[in-house]
């Protein structure tokens, strides 16, 4: 009968998802430079997953920055034809929010600190997929647009991993990455999902340190992140407000700290032992809702207010990493 249901042999004999390795599967270490590796684009990419696996050869025991070894990880790039830039943000950020979407922290294996060959690895997920709302289908990526969609990584010098010390990074250091791929989807992805990022050094302390937002569509969120040093610390931003058109305040003098704790309770930054240094992210969705995004390019002006404190130290970064998703114009269309 047409109305039939299908038998349970029906159902399991259809293949959706894929993991598929990058081409090459590997990106090797390349100090200060930039690498790449080719995403497969036969399917509908729902995310990438990224493995950092090396080892510290330490000669001078040496102390740690922050999540070592992310920082090797200076940036990490998603591009069509080698000039549409889908996702730049770097291996730090791109832990955290896989972090916060997917509700628990990843493989984070930071190096011995004393003399000797110490292994170190490190993974995330990089979503093209709308993660944890209400239809992740909405942003799976169809890259058969592109000729060609690359995976770049820029390379940290060691200094990007130690902060006193002598150490090298070894020729075996590397990035292995498969993208995790549906065969169903098409009609229903409505969006693209973007990542970019602003960076800020402060030189004084403020209570009224503006950022002017880009017009790139639906943000959906903000992951601040606050170093000294390059460690991260909880000292430096105090209060965030996001205004729109000078006059609309979306978040207004909302306290660091305050922002820190929701986000444990929400996504479990922080687990049992409190606030996570430096980061801090800003939720602007209801209900998983991408119709709820701010459409900054019906604005004339989305500008974050910051009250920031400059504290000790000698060179002090605010990093703003924004998610957006753009309307496709096939969906526009329709």
């Amino acid at each position: 009968m047409p109305n039939e249901l299908p038998t349970a042999l029906m159902l399991g004999s259809r293949f959706r998802s894929l993991s598929l390795p990058c081409s090459p599967l590997t990106i090797p270490y390349d100090s200060g430079n930039t690498r790449g590796t080719e995403v497969p684009k036969t399917y509908l990419t729902k995310d990438i997953h990224v493995r950092l696996t090396g080892d510290l050869v330490v000669t001078v025991a040496v102390t740690l920055k922050s999540e070592a070894p992310l920082g090797l990880i200076a940036k990490i790039e998603l591009a069509g034809d080698g000039n549409e830039t889908i996702w730049a943000l770097s291996g730090r950020d791109a832990y955290r929010l896989a972090h916060i979407f997917h509700g628990q922290s990843a493989e984070l294996v930071a190096p011995a600190v004393g003399v000797g060959t110490n292994p170190f690895s490190a993974s995330f997920i990089l979503s093209a997929e709308a993660v944890n709302m209400a239809v992740p289908v909405d942003s799976y990526l169809d890259l058969r647009e592109f000729e060609k969609t690359e995976l770049r990584v820029t390379w940290g010098a060691v200094t990007t991993v130690i902060a006193t010390g002598t150490a090298t990074i070894s020729a075996t250091t590397q990035i292995e990455a498969y993208a995790n791929q549906s065969t169903e989807g098409l009609e229903a992805i409505g969006f693209r999902r973007y990542i970019s990022f602003d960076d800020r050094i402060l030189t004084g302390s403020q209570t009224d340190f503006s950022m002017l937002i880009p017009r790139s569509g639906l943000l959906a969120g903000i992951l601040f992140r606050t170093d000294r040093d390059d460690i991260a610390v909880n000292d430096i931003l105090n209060f965030i407000t996001l205004t729109s058109d000078g006059a609309h305040d979306h978040f207004k003098r909302r306290s660091f700290a305050s922002l820190q704790a929701e986000n444990n309770a929400r996504y479990q930054l922080g687990q049992a032992t409190g606030r996570l240094l430096g980061y801090a992210f800003v939720d602007l969705l209801e209900d998983g809702r991408l119709a709820s995004a701010i459409n900054t390019e019906a604005l004339n002006e989305l500008k974050l207010t910051l009250d920031v404190t400059l504290g000790g130290g000698t060179t002090r970064v605010l990093r703003a990493t924004y998610l957006f998703f753009k309307p496709l114009r096939r969906a526009v269309a329709e």
